[in-house]
C-alpha cells in the first residue's frame, strides 16, 4: 500500500500472483526433469500453462498460488538434495518446508513425509546423515513464528484452527455450515476460557468413537466430493456468468442451447484437465510400478495432503495445491513413448 497506493493494491497483487504462477511452471519443468526426463519436464510445463484452473487462480488474490509454489519448491529442493547429497540442499529443503508450513499450517508434517520417502527408497544411511539437517532447516524457518505464538497466545504452535476443523469434520454433515450455525454448535460445547482446542478434540473423538463407521464413510464421501468438483469452476462462472451447469441442464430445452452457453466450454476445459491429469497419474503409477523413483514422492505428498484434509474439512480449494503433482505424473506418462530409456529416475 505504501509503494503503489491503495487504488492499485489489487492490481499489483494480481501481477504478483501471475509472476508466481510463471515461476511455478518452471519449477514443474525442473521436477519433471528430475523425476523422469526433459520430455516430461516440457510436458509438465506445457500442461500447466494450458490448465485453466491455474490460469484463473493466477488472477485471484488468495494463498493457493503461493502455497502451491512453496510446496513444489520444497519437493524440488528435496530431489536436488537426494541427487547431489550436499548438506546445503538438505538444509534448504527443510527451510522451504518450514516456509510452506508458515503459508499453511497443514504442511507442518511435510518434513516427515520427505524422510519417509528416504526410508521407503531404502536409503537409511542417507536418512541418518541428513534427516537432522532437514529438520534443522525446518526448525530455523518456523521457530520465530512459534515463539511469537507462544508469547502472544500461550500456544507454541505454527497455526490455530486445526482442532476446530477436525471437530467440524466429525460432526453433523462434516463440512463448513456457516458462521451462524458454527456459533450455535460452539455454544453447545460450552467451551471454557483458555481450553478451546481440548474441547473441540474431546467432542470430536466422542462423536467418532460413538460411530466409527459413520465417520469413515462421511470423510470418504467428502474427499471424493472434493475431488469430483475441480477447483476453479465456480471462479470461471463468476467471471463469465454465475450459472451452475448442473442446474441449467434441467432448464435448457436443447443441447444446442447448452453448447452456446459460454461457460460450458470453459468448465468442460477445467473438467477435462482435472480428471485427465488424475487418470493419467494413475496410469503413470501402473506403468512405472517397478520404478518408484518416478511416482513415489509425488504420491506421498498427494496422499499426505489428501488424507489430512479428509480428516478435517475438505473442499476442492484445499486440494488445489497438490494438483501440480498430478500434472507432473501425467507428464511422465505422456513422455514415456518418446523415450527409449528413462533418464534421471530414482532407484
Amino acid at each position: 500500500q505504501l509503494l503503489v497506493g491503495e487504488p492499485l493494491i489489487q492490481e499489483t497483487a494480481r501481477v504478483g500472483q501471475a509472476l508466481l504462477s510463471a515461476v511455478l511452471a518452471l519449477v514443474l519443468y525442473a521436477i519433471g526433469c528430475r523425476l523422469h526426463s526433459s520430455a516430461a519436464g516440457l510436458w509438465a510445463a506445457g500442461l500447466f500453462a494450458l490448465d485453466l484452473r491455474f490460469i484463473v487462480e493466477a488472477g485471484s488474490i488468495s494463498t493457493e498460488t503461493l502455497f502451491s509454489l512453496m510446496l513444489m519448491l520444497t519437493v524440488l529442493a528435496y530431489l536436488q538434495a537426494r541427487a547431489h547429497a550436499k548438506p546445503a540442499w538438505w538444509m534448504l529443503a527443510g527451510v522451504l518446508a518450514g516456509l510452506t508450513a508458515l503459508t499453511r499450517a497443514v504442511a507442518q508434517l511435510l518434513p516427515f513425509v520427505l524422510l519417509a520417502h528416504v526410508w521407503l527408497q531404502r536409503r537409511p544411511r542417507v536418512a541418518g546423515r541428513h534427516q537432522l539437517l532437514l529438520l534443522a532447516g525446518f526448525a530455523v524457518a518456523v521457530a520465530p513464528w512459534v515463539a511469537r505464538n507462544w508469547v502472544v497466545f500461550g500456544s507454541p504452535s505454527i497455526g490455530e484452527g486445526g482442532a476446530a476443523h477436525f471437530w467440524l469434520g466429525a460432526t453433523g454433515s462434516g463440512m463448513w455450515t456457516g458462521n451462524e450455525q458454527m456459533m450455535v454448535d460452539v455454544e453447545r460445547l460450552r467451551i471454557a476460557p483458555g481450553s478451546p482446542q481440548f474441547a473441540y478434540l474431546a467432542d470430536a473423538f466422542h462423536t467418532i468413537l460413538g460411530n466409527p463407521a459413520r465417520y469413515i464413510g462421511l470423510r470418504l464421501q467428502r474427499m471424493l466430493g472434493a475431488y469430483a468438483q475441480p477447483f476453479g469452476t465456480v471462479a470461471v462462472a463468476g467471471v463469465f456468468g454465475d450459472v451452475s451447469l448442473k442446474a441449467a441442464a434441467g432448464t435448457w430445452r436443447t443441447a444446442v442451447a447448452m453448447l452456446a452457453y459460454p461457460v460450458f466450454w470453459l468448465k468442460l476445459w477445467i473438467y477435462l484437465w482435472h480428471f485427465g491429469s488424475v487418470l493419467l497419474s494413475a496410469a503413470c503409477v501402473a506403468r512405472y510400478w517397478r520404478k518408484p523413483g518416478v511416482w513415489l514422492l509425488p504420491l506421498l505428498v498427494i496422499g499426505y495432503m489428501s488424507v489430512l484434509y479428509a480428516m478435517l474439512t475438505i473442499i476442492p480449494r484445499y486440494l488445489f495445491p497438490v494438483m501440480p503433482l498430478y500434472v507432473v505424473l501425467a507428464a511422465a506418462f505422456l513422455a514415456a513413448p518418446r523415450k527409449k530409456e528413462l533418464a534421471g529416475t530414482g532407484s
